[in-house]
């Protein structure tokens, strides 16, 4: 599990490439899939205080609360070829 922290301008649409790693599934084609898009994984990873204490040195009382809008997205993957191994 990574952490990326973006730098991001208020009240203007961005746009983000995030890189997945690779997983042993195998998807059929029409399958239908949910994107989850969270910006917390406590306590796994430390919170951002976002503010001007570092990650590393805040507390709780540090924090500021948080609001994410997602506008639209997609989800690209990989379409792989089947091979004598995998029929």
């Amino acid at each position: 599990m990574g952490v990326w922290r973006g730098d991001t301008l208020p009240d203007t649409l961005q746009t983000y490439a995030v890189t997945l790693r690779p997983t042993a599934w195998e998807i059929p084609a029409g399958a239908q899939l949910v994107l989850a898009i969270a910006s917390a994984a406590f306590p796994a990873i430390a919170p951002n205080p976002h503010g001007e204490v570092a990650v590393h040195q805040a507390r709780v009382s540090d924090g500021l609360e948080a609001t994410h809008t997602v506008h639209s997205g997609q989800l690209r993957l990989p379409q792989v070829a089947q091979t004598e191994d995998r029929p």
